[in-house]
């Protein structure tokens, strides 16, 4: 029993540093994009064949290459529900064009 509490114990510590580590940036943020960009918010992650035959995700999945520009982090959609999979909704600077990026393309405009 001991054992038991102990690791529920580990694992509860260890979630509440992944959560202290890895903050989530908050609407209206300003931001960077250079990587790829969605349409889709469901084009993150393994979600994309849960709800779509590989024809259908290569279709409806196609990036869209930015580089080097400037958006605002936007609510919508699923932005509350783990980023999916770490990725935020973000407005572009120029065309109004909306898409969602992975957080590991976008930088915090300081």
């Amino acid at each position: 029993m001991k054992g038991f509490l102990g690791f529920v114990a580990v694992i509860l510590v260890a979630i509440l540093l992944v959560g202290l580590i890895f903050k989530p940036l908050p609407v209206e943020t300003r931001v960077v994009v250079n990587g790829e960009g969605y349409f889709n918010p469901y084009c993150h992650g393994e979600t994309r064949y849960e709800r779509w035959s590989a024809i259908e995700s290569a279709r409806l999945c196609q990036p869209v290459l930015i580089v080097n520009k400037e958006g605002v982090i936007r609510k919508g959609g699923d932005y509350q529900a783990s980023f999916l999979n770490g990725a935020y909704r973000v407005v572009l600077e120029e065309g109004k064009e909306i898409l969602w990026v992975k957080m590991e393309d976008l930088e915090k405009v300081k």
